[in-house]
This record gives C-alpha cells, sequence and structure tokens, in this order.
C-alpha cells in the first residue's frame, strides 16, 4: 500500500465540476466542465508556478474525455456542448491541444 499525501491546491479561476484532468509534463490540466448553475464552459486551465492559467477552447466539453496521444498532444471528445438536461445533445467534434504552443485546435486541423 502505498500512503499519499494530499495537498490543497489553489482555487481554480472558474469553478467547475463535469471536467477532464491529465497530469501532463509536471502541470496538472483541467479541461471543460460545467460551472454554477450547470453552464458548460469552454474553458481549460493548467497549474504553473503555484497559479491556475486560463485557455479557451474550440467547445465546452462538458464531461467526455481527454487522452493524451503523442507526446504534444490531447485529444478532449465527446461529452455535451449544452447544459445538461434530457434533451441535450452530445458532442461529437473533437479538438485538439497542442502542449508546445497551449492552445486549442479543431482535430481535423492541428
Amino acid at each position: 500500500m502505498v500512503k499519499i499525501q494530499a495537498e490543497r491546491l489553489p482555487d481554480l479561476n472558474i469553478p467547475r465540476a463535469g471536467h477532464h484532468t491529465l497530469y501532463v509534463n509536471g502541470e496538472l490540466i483541467v479541461f471543460g466542465g460545467h460551472t454554477t448553475g450547470f453552464i458548460p464552459t469552454a474553458t481549460a486551465e493548467y497549474l504553473r508556478e503555484g497559479k491556475w492559467h486560463t485557455m479557451q477552447m474550440t467547445y465546452p466539453h462538458d464531461d467526455g474525455l481527454a487522452v493524451r496521444i503523442t507526446q504534444d498532444k490531447i485529444l478532449v471528445a465527446g461529452g455535451h456542448k449544452d447544459s445538461h438536461s434530457v434533451t441535450a445533445q452530445p458532442l461529437l467534434t473533437d479538438c485538439v491541444v497542442n502542449l508546445s504552443w497551449c492552445h486549442f485546435c479543431n482535430a481535423g486541423n492541428p
């Protein structure tokens, strides 16, 4: 059994739930999710030098997934672009985060 020491991090710039989180190249990255009132957010944040930095995403991606696909790219896909409801349409469009430039682009045009 490995004992893990928990540490409180600074609050995110945009509070969120239903997001995806990855630890890449020594930085914690939080993608999408929804804010107060279940409003999807098209933002991501990365923790660098003890401070969260916000990036705009192409689409909100509330729920869904984030997976590292190459050394410097992460695929963010699925989820919903609208508020959670019985009629919320699934988001089928994917986007790619290019870690070397820290920006988002459509998967068809990385």
